[in-house]
């Protein structure tokens, strides 16, 4: 006696093509993160570049030198900045003063005070604020090159003037 001969088999080209094609994605998937992993400790947030000031025309009346503050690249916060006052080729720096307030610097022998007039009152340095450097309760003496310097970790921005 004889079996009856078998079914034909059936290929399964299907399955294999299925099989093979979720096998490579998730080696995709998994070299993908592996390297994200690998990649990420070497990224870095972008660092701020330093604030850009521009200083207008120094205006000199009754003895005192207002500096108006005509633009800048952003809003900075007054912490980080120090205001130095050089006359005659020697001078001092500090922080700067609080909004509409003062801080006194020595420059080249003299007691000079320099405000930080926040014109907008909004607690931040920026575009249409101004400083003002006058003597500590007088005029700023005569015939005197002053150079006021706004820094933060670097130079920000700087103005020269010579008194009357």
């Amino acid at each position: 006696m004889y079996y009856p001969a078998p079914p034909p088999r059936r290929s399964n080209l299907a399955l294999i093509v299925v099989v093979v094609i979720v096998v490579v994605v998730v080696v995709l998937v998994v070299t993908s993160a592996i390297l994200y992993i690998l990649v990420s400790g070497l990224i870095s947030p972008p660092v701020p570049p330093h604030p850009l000031v521009v200083f207008g025309l120094v205006q000199m009346a009754g003895g005192n030198a207002t500096i108006p503050v005509a633009s800048t690249s952003r809003e900075i916060d007054p912490s980080t900045l120090q205001v130095g006052l050089i006359a005659n080729g020697s001078g001092s720096s500090r922080s700067l003063p609080p909004p509409n307030g003062s801080v006194v610097l020595i420059a080249g022998g003299y007691t000079l005070r320099v405000f930080w007039l926040d014109r907008d009152n909004d607690q931040v340095f920026g575009a249409g604020d101004a400083l003002r450097v006058s003597g500590n309760v007088a005029p700023l003496p005569t015939s005197t090159t002053f150079a006021l310097d706004l820094l933060s970790t670097g130079m920000v921005a700087e103005v020269t003037w010579t008194t009357p």
